[in-house]
């Protein structure tokens, strides 16, 4: 038996991400594929469009065999994080042989080239660094220049440009770091990039198809980029409840913040000395979170760096919480949703996994010991705080994260 891991944030699920699954068998020959998936908060610093069981059922719809869940630390984490989490739970499943990820740049070489350089910092790349962060480069901008002075023949301005390139790299140094027997494969992208805003062809970007999106709608030219099924459980999701977008966290972050000082800012993730004081300086011209984050953006501080700061902020998510979340005693796996014809998996997945698997999260407190258990709370407050929003949004019944169940297809 093959399994082929995916990362995804299926926000929301749409052709590509269909073309994906199908090219990650394909490649590996798998007979599994296992999506490790975001819950309701991403990782560019903004809540998911619709909610995760939606989204996991929609997966499972087009071709996934099992969805387990990103817990919200790592979720919501800079790309070393982000990936440090998802790769670590495809370890511990034990039963996954090969990561498929989609990238701009399809080539495992160069992935594995600057992946070294970032893992092993040689003094050329630090010097570099240094020198661009005392002169006011953001971190991304300082980290190009850096690895450009340390593989001159690359054309590593290009290549940092893709978040999904950005990403693979991560997910190859988590690998490494894991010592992991999981063989990596990069799958070209294919279709509009990652930013696109507009709907053009079959493969249009995430972020198109959630423009296209608005409370209870969708247009009919979006639900034509996403695949039949997942398109049906989307639309009837939208008019049963609606969708969220960051701004409609804006009043419970604003009253946050009106209790936090520079002192308790800096505990959160992704917060700075400066970033804290910027903010409680500008906090009377809040308005949206979005416009805040526009307000607060600088040279040094990119627009998705505020975004996941204020968020953590949002969830109390601190460093402190990443922290221990890393700890290997923290781990479990939260099981979203699988497919019936699935089970073989799910055997060998009981059978294998080294950490414990929640598919009831009541009974989780049983099982988990006091460190795995405060990562998952978090989960389950994230979830709550998603699900107050969408209530009062759309005045539809709350509902409690311990009655949830795993989607089955």
């Amino acid at each position: 038996m093959k399994t082929t891991g995916l990362i995804t944030e299926y926000n929301p699920f749409h052709n590509g991400h269909k073309y994906h699954i199908e090219k990650a068998r394909e490649v590996t020959g798998a007979d599994y594929v296992i999506a490790v998936m975001s819950g309701n908060f991403v990782q560019r610093g903004s809540c998911a469009v619709t909610d995760k069981y939606t989204r996991a059922a929609m997966a499972l719809s087009e071709g996934a065999s099992l969805v387990l869940e990103l817990p919200v630390c790592f979720a919501t984490g800079s790309a070393e994080f982000f990936a440090r989490g998802a790769v670590r739970i495809l370890s511990q499943t034990n039963v996954t042989d090969y990561i498929c990820f989609g990238c701009e740049h399809a080539n495992l070489q160069l992935f594995h080239e600057i992946s070294s350089v970032l893992t092993e910092e040689p003094e050329t790349y630090r010097r570099v660094l240094r020198s661009e962060l005392s002169q006011g480069q953001s971190y991304p901008a300082a980290r190009q220049q850096a690895l450009s002075a340390c593989l001159p023949e690359l054309r590593i301005d290009t290549f940092l440009k893709s978040p999904n390139n950005i990403l693979g790299l991560e997910y190859i140094r988590a690998l490494n770091q894991e010592h992991n027997t999981i063989a990596p494969f990069p799958i070209q992208r294919i279709g509009s990039s990652y930013h696109d805003e507009t709907l053009t062809g079959t493969y249009s970007s995430a972020t198109a198809v959630r423009r296209e999106i608005h409370e209870q709608q969708i247009s009919a030219s979006a639900l034509e980029k996403i695949p039949p099924q997942a398109a049906a459980i989307l639309k009837q999701h939208l008019e049963n409840r609606g969708s969220l977008n960051i701004d409609s966290f804006s009043a419970l972050l604003k009253y946050t913040l009106l209790s936090e000082s520079t002192t308790s800012l800096c505990r959160y993730q992704d917060m700075t000395e400066a970033l804290a004081n910027r903010i409680l300086n500008r906090l009377n011209d809040f308005m949206e979170i979005s416009s805040f984050i526009s307000l607060l953006k600088t040279r040094e501080l990119t627009y998705s760096r505020i975004s996941r700061a204020l968020l953590h902020v949002l969830l109390k998510l601190t460093g402190e919480d990443l922290a221990r979340s890393l700890r290997q005693e923290s781990s479990y796996l939260r099981i979203l949703g699988f497919r019936k014809d699935a089970a073989a998996l799910l055997k060998e997945l009981k059978l294998k996994s080294t950490v414990p698997i929640i598919t009831k999260p009541s009974d989780a407190a049983g099982y988990l010991n006091v460190s795995a258990l405060k990562t998952f709370e978090q989960d389950i407050r994230a979830a709550h705080i998603y699900e107050t929003l969408m209530t009062d949004a759309y005045h539809t019944p709350f509902q409690h994260e311990y009655t949830r169940t795993p989607v089955i297809i």
